[in-house]
Formats: C-alpha cells, structure tokens, sequence
C-alpha cells in the first residue's frame, strides 16, 4: 500500500464487498424512539486481502482493462428526502439502508421515520408503516426485495428473512424463513432472480434461500497490490481491472445470462481533503467483453448495506449525506 496515514473509510468498503461491516455494538441509533426499527452503522473493518471465490478456473485469457478516471458520471436524481437522515454535528448522518426499484417506482425502507416509501417523479405515492413480526415487534431490516405485493425483509445479524403481504395498504406478516442451514456467516443482503430468493453473505458468497433454480459458481474476486488492480474471473470473464490508487476491493452487484456488473472501490490520500475513495462500476457481457463502465458519486457520509441495484440494465445509487437521503440513476461514463 502507499504511504501516508490510516484510510479513514475502510469501513465503507471492505474487500470483496462495498457494503457496511456490521457489529452487534452498533445495532441501535442514537436519537431514535425505542419503538423504531434499528438497522446497522459502518463499523472499522480493515481490508484483509481474501479469496471468496468457488467459480472453476477459466481457460480465457486474461484481460487488462485500463484505469478508468475519478471524473463523476453524470447523474439523474430521483428521490431526495431531508427527513430519511439522521445526524448531529458529532457523527456522519445516518439513513436508509436498502432500496428497490420497479420501473419508475423507487422504494425505500425508511426506518428512521417508521415507513415503507414509494416514489414516482420525486413524489411519494405510496407509505407503508414499518413491517411488525405477528407478535408486533418491528422487524429489524436491513435489506429488502419485492415481488408484486408480496415483500421480503432481511433480519439484522439473524438468519432470517420476514415475508409480508401488502393488504389494504399494510404489511402484513406471511411467514418467517429460516436459512440458518444454509449459510454460517453473516448475510447482508437478498437478491429475487428468475424465481428464486437468493442471500449474499458478507464475504460476498451467495446461496441459495428458497426457489427452484441452482446458482452458477462465485467468481473469483482478488486484489493485487503489487500492480493496483482488481481481479475478476468469472465463467469467460477473466480480467484484472488497473486502478489509479490503492485498491480496496471488489463485489458482484448483478448477473444474468446477458451479463454482469461488477463495482469496485480505492482509495488515496490528500493532505487537504484527507482520504478519498473513488468508486467504478464495470458491466461485461456474457461473452466477457466490457460493455461499459460507471463512475458513481462517493463522499465520506455513510454508506447505504444496500448502495447499487441494477435494473433493466440501469445503475441505481442509495445515498445518505447531510442534505438528506437519495436515488440516483447513474448514467455510464463516455465510450
């Protein structure tokens, strides 16, 4: 690694992995009614270099993808709320945890104001209360999926996904998945795809909840620190991502038949600004070309469990700032 002083948000990106690190310490936040849900804040976890990846060894090549710039992609905004954030002049802000999108429709747990909130042309059209468990406890979530009006919410450091129904305008609770024979580390988040509820662990293994479906091997994910890169090899994709500055790891956000997007973070030092993390967004199709690449906003606020979702083949942003929480579509950087 390059000299200077300490990263100051390494926790914002740990390796193989862009989300929080999460720690039974940080479960509740400071200001809020005890009768609100409680999900995670970031929490120091250096960036241990580690091999999470099961994927068979690819015969292709390996490819050099060359450094992308620090310049910001242009981008749209559509939700910006000032009251999903809570802070004090103290700590960094603190809001939304997990979003979905549908169409034009962006969903946020919101759980500093005790609602589900659906957007639509920067409006809400839709609020949900909070999911409560059938004994009426709030569900601690700290990602969601959804499928129609049915909802899916990942329990906080528990292996437990609550279903809820949406009836009348309310979530109902429908059942409790267990996984905890599936999966003996922590599991971050859940993915819906082609049927099946997926869980993708902190290391950023991902298995199988519940569904019909089997899952393709896990890339292999790796840095070198040696040529500042990041490596990816996966089915024909076989590259190694240069980096201008140090490298601090990288995470799958989608895959399909059609392709995968794959995002990854590093970091430098500036005297004036302190440490500065610069965040790239790659998407590769199935043949293992690259398609095109996405440089999203990063700034040292908190960082959201759920940050990036891939849609229609769209880049989507949960970011949480003193201004407020907000979504935005990331639009990809000039060929």
């Amino acid at each position: 690694m390059k000299n200077g002083p300490p990263n100051k948000e390494v926790s914002c990106v740990p390796l193989v992995r862009l989300g929080i690190a999460t720690a039974v310490s940080s479960m509740l936040l400071s200001g809020c009614s005890p009768a609100r849900p409680v999900t995670p804040s970031p929490t120091a976890v250096p960036p241990t270099p580690v091999r999470t990846a099961t994927a068979s060894p690819t015969p292709a090549a390996r490819r050099t993808i060359e450094v992308l710039p620090d310049t910001m992609s242009e981008v749209t905004v559509l939700v910006s709320d000032p009251s999903m954030v809570f802070s004090r002049p103290e700590e960094e802000p603190r809001g939304p945890e997990s979003f979905w999108v549908d169409g034009d429709l962006v969903t946020i747990a919101d759980h500093l104001n005790s609602r589900i909130a659906t957007f639509q042309d920067a409006r809400i059209v839709e609020t949900l209360a909070w999911p409560v468990t059938k004994g009426g406890e709030a569900v601690p979530a700290v990602d969601l999926a959804i499928d129609g009006d049915t909802f899916y919410f990942l329990a906080f450091l528990e292996p437990l996904v609550h279903v809820h129904q949406r009836v009348e305008g309310r979530l109902s609770p429908v059942r409790v998945i267990d996984f905890s024979s599936r999966a003996s580390s922590q599991t971050d988040q859940i993915e819906l795809q082609d049927g099946n509820l997926i869980g993708v662990t902190y290391s950023g293994r991902r298995f199988l909840i519940e569904g019909p479906g089997e899952l393709p091997p896990d890339p292999f994910l790796d840095i070198d620190e040696e040529l500042p890169s990041h490596l990816v090899a996966d089915g024909l994709l076989n590259v190694r991502l240069l980096t201008s500055h140090d490298p601090l790891g990288i995470r799958l956000l989608h895959r399909d038949s059609a392709g995968s997007y794959y995002a990854t973070a590093e970091s430098y030092y500036d005297d004036a600004r302190g440490n500065i993390v610069v965040s790239h967004v790659y998407q590769f199709a199935a043949d293992g070309s690259l398609l095109r690449t996405f440089t999203p906003p990063r700034d040292g606020n908190h960082i959201p469990n759920r940050e990036f979702r891939v849609v229609d083949d769209h880049l989507y942003q949960l970011r949480d700032h003193e201004d407020g929480a907000s979504v935005l579509q990331v639009h990809p950087n000039p060929a």
